[in-house]
């Protein structure tokens, strides 16, 4: 039931319980006009059992709304990191959110999330395992100036961050992901779904890496940051220190002159380093790996995708660990790619 439904339901059972009294001027509000009259009780206090909805009554409209506002300014890295707060928008993702009990500050909604049945539970969801929440109503109009969809579903909800920690990492068996200065919000949302679907044990994000929180990246990852364990701002040589201290294997990614990926043993301890878009992996780096692997590409591919690249190198792993031998695919050679990947020349994934 919308928020106008709700009011409504409690002025017409107030008023059979006190009968009719005098009236004064009625809020328009898309309901009749200024001429028309509702009785005085329409101002009195809301009951008990409404009062924690009581922001549902009335719905923000105004771009400048201080609430408004303050979620707007989630949109910047720096907001995010001063208040631990972050936003999500979307059904699916607020369904997840609410799945995965992540900790859910705010839950702002327009009535076009009340125009699918979707909706509507998401929203039932969100009223049962969050009560405690600050709740807002919103305008479809100023839901738009929030979102960055074309087409918002009428639905976000702010978030508190989480602090992690390195001893998230060690529990888990898969790999992990170390990443170098990414850039690219959609590349790391995916590389989060690979690392999830895969079984990775976590990522490393260096200092300089956009912010996982990031409206696009938090889209892009459909849940899997949630899942998966990450630790961001970090320092990659303390990084690799501390992996080293755990038994980890550390590998870096190569343009040319290392064995091929499907030459490493990753059924043991492995952390991978994964470079910038573009400018690959810094010298010093690939020097504090212990050991370099590239991808085979085909002669006249000279660049890879990163979340490509990482997705290739994370099932490897996972085929490993699982114990897969590859007999249904034995037929397949890649004698022929292999060869040429080793054969010199400059092709290689640009973006590793």
């Amino acid at each position: 039931m919308s928020p106008i439904g709700i009011r409504s339901c409690w002025k017409n059972n107030l008023k059979e319980r006190r009968g009719d009294a005098e009236t004064c001027d009625a809020e328009t509000r898309g309901h009749g006009d200024a001429e028309t009259k509702l009785p005085c009780y329409a101002i009195l206090p809301l009951p008990a059992y409404l009062i924690r909805f009581r922001s549902w009554i009335q719905m923000i409209t105004s771009k400048s709304n201080p609430g408004i506002k303050e979620i707007r300014l989630l949109k910047q890295a720096k907001y995010r990191h001063a208040r631990g707060e972050y936003f999500i928008e979307g059904v699916r993702l607020v369904e997840e959110a609410l799945r995965q009990t992540v900790p859910v500050l705010k839950i702002a909604y327009s009535p076009r999330l009340e125009r699918t049945e979707r909706g509507t539970e998401v929203l039932s969801m969100a009223r049962k395992k969050i009560p405690e929440a600050e709740w807002l109503y919103l305008s479809d109009e100023v839901m738009a100036t929030l979102c960055d969809t074309q087409t918002h579903q009428g639905i976000l909800a702010v978030l508190k961050k989480r602090d992690r920690s390195f001893e998230e990492l060690w529990p888990k068996k898969g790999m992990i992901l170390l990443l170098q200065e990414l850039q690219d919000p959609g590349n790391l949302g995916t590389i989060f779904r690979l690392a999830d679907a895969g079984g990775a044990a976590g990522l490393i994000l260096s200092w300089g890496t956009i912010d996982p929180y990031s409206p696009k990246v938090v889209r892009a990852s459909m849940g899997s940051l949630w899942r998966v364990p990450f630790l961001k701002d970090q320092d990659m040589e303390e990084g690799l220190g501390k992996l080293r201290s755990q038994g980890y294997r550390i590998w870096a990614t190569a343009i040319r002159g290392a064995p091929s990926f499907w030459e490493v043993d990753f059924s043991r301890p492995t952390a991978v380093l994964f470079g910038q878009e573009g400018a690959g992996l810094p010298e010093d780096l690939m020097k504090s790996a212990d050991g370099l692997f590239t991808i085979p590409m085909a002669p006249e591919v000279d660049s890879l995708n990163v979340a490509m690249a990482a997705g290739l190198v994370i099932y490897e792993a996972w085929r490993q660990r699982q114990g897969f031998k590859g007999e249904k695919v034995s037929g397949f050679k890649f004698d022929g790619l292999v060869k040429s990947r080793h054969s010199g020349g400059n092709r290689s994934p640009e973006n590793f």
